[in-house]
């Protein structure tokens, strides 16, 4: 397995940056794994895993690394080329870069917005409605519901504008890096799926 690989062409790029790929190509950069296992270590049915497999393989993207021999038969484990893939921004479908930030963010904010609604929309007693007004910042806001009950681990989000001093903007990007490193260290193969984003950009919404 190479440390790093530039890819050539729009095909691999269009299968790296598809979003239904990367779970599979996740399980294949960690360890060599038949189609069954990758399946199930991704969550994928075994015969789109097959499918895929073989776009990623006809790309050149990952390789069949062994032969087990398994009840008389000749299994296939397959391995990612490399550790990590670079994807020259030219050979994305992508017109500028903030088209290819939001072509890779969509599919996350769809999912955490869908998980969001369902959680509002579990009880009659939460109400469906959209509250408007200034934060403690002069600022306004969207809440829709009441937020979850302390303890609750089901989901929070929050998203809005804010002015900081500049000193301010640093720590808080520190804070930020921080928490990363936290999540990092306490991910857990035994754990619950959550969605998770941190971000912060210097600027506004649009007028």
């Amino acid at each position: 397995m190479q440390d790093s690989l530039t890819i050539q062409t729009p095909a691999q790029a269009r299968l790296l940056l598809a979003p239904d790929y990367g779970k599979l190509l996740a399980v294949l950069i960690a360890q060599q794994a038949s189609a069954s296992e990758a399946a199930r270590q991704a969550g994928i049915p075994l015969k789109r895993t097959h499918h895929r497999l073989t776009q990623l393989l006809e790309a050149e993207l990952i390789c069949v690394n062994a032969e087990q021999r398994r009840g008389g038969r000749a299994i296939k484990l397959y391995r990612a080329l490399a550790a990590e893939y670079s994807v020259p921004f030219e050979l994305t479908d992508a017109p500028t870069l903030e088209d290819l930030l939001e072509q890779l963010y969509r599919p996350f904010l769809r999912a955490l917005m869908r998980e969001q609604a369902n959680f509002l929309g579990e009880s009659n007693e939460r109400p469906r409605t959209v509250r408007l007004g200034l934060d403690a910042n002069s600022q306004l806001s969207y809440n829709v519901g009441p937020l979850s009950p302390p303890g609750t681990p089901r989901g929070f989000s929050t998203a809005r504008t804010i002015l900081l001093k500049q000193e301010d903007a640093q720590h808080l990007r520190r804070e930020l890096l921080r928490l990363h490193q936290w999540v990092n260290e306490h991910h857990s193969e035994e754990g619950l799926p959550y969605l998770l984003g941190l971000m912060l950009a210097q600027g506004d919404l649009e007028a």
